[in-house]
């Protein structure tokens, strides 16, 4: 089940989705500058996301991206949050 606090990380990756190429990376730094959290808790929201396969990690461990599992979760999400019609 993901939680709120992983609902905010997808939710801000999922918007440097590129359907037509690689997915773009976010550094960590501005990661945890856009969310409404203390960094220390972003970073450890990120490994796990990072330990369930729905977020990858450059080469360094200092930029974050979605992989498509998480991508695909991120849409999921994106759908409950719609009010019904």
């Amino acid at each position: 089940m993901i939680n709120e606090k992983e609902k905010k990380v997808l939710a801000l990756l999922v918007k440097k989705w590129n359907p037509s190429g690689p997915p773009e990376i976010m550094d960590l730094f501005d990661l945890t500058g856009a969310l409404p959290m203390a960094p220390a808790q972003t970073l450890i929201t990120v490994r796990g996301l990072y330990a369930e396969g729905l977020v990858g990690l450059n080469d360094y461990k200092t930029g974050a991206f979605l992989t498509p599992k998480g991508y695909a979760i991120a849409e999921a999400l994106k759908k409950e949050d719609l009010p019904p019609e």
